[in-house]
């Protein structure tokens, strides 16, 4: 009798709930297709929250930093990237967080003793105000040690291990 003074019958409530039902597991199928995306990506993905804490990882990314289960408190980033206590001074990851402006760069991290592209991008509320960040990190090591090796070659004579002519003019 209440649904029909709504205006609605039974019919039409019970078509209610079932279209309410299924748009809840299409969301519920979305998010979990949007998180198996999120691990199965090969670079390490974090996100941060403004106080520099991260908040969601990708697989990648617990593999890469070693990091613990994120659901306590202090899982600073400067902590799992630089093994320090205090966001790193000048690091373009904070200042993106400050700027609103995306930073990508390239370092040799002594703490994971690895070469590492770090790219920041700020995450925006939807009253446009920067509430934290999302690094993308590549693990260039190898691509480091190559550009390395290919530098000496192109200097250096296969046989004898001597400059060759562009390593000496290079050196002069």
């Amino acid at each position: 009798d209440a649904y029909e003074k709504l205006g609605r019958t039974n019919d039409q409530l019970e078509q209610e709930i079932t279209e309410r039902k299924k748009a809840e597991e299409e969301i519920i199928q979305s998010q979990k297709e949007w998180e198996d995306t999120f691990d199965i990506m090969t670079d390490a993905i974090t996100i941060h929250d403004k106080d520099f804490n991260i908040i969601k990882s990708n697989t990648s990314a617990e593999k890469f930093l070693d990091l613990p289960f994120l659901k306590t408190n202090g899982t600073k980033c400067y902590k799992f990237y630089h093994g320090i206590n205090k966001p790193l001074e000048g690091c373009p990851s904070c200042d993106c967080m400050k700027t609103g402006t995306p930073a990508s760069f390239e370092l040799y991290e002594p703490y994971l003793k690895k070469n590492i592209e770090i790219r920041a991008m700020p995450r925006f509320d939807s009253k446009k105000n920067i509430i934290g960040t999302i690094h993308l990190v590549r693990d260039i090591t190898e691509r480091k040690e190559m550009e390395v090796k290919l530098e000496i070659m192109s200097i250096t004579d296969d046989l004898t291990g001597l400059y060759n002519r562009r390593g000496f003019f290079t050196m002069l």
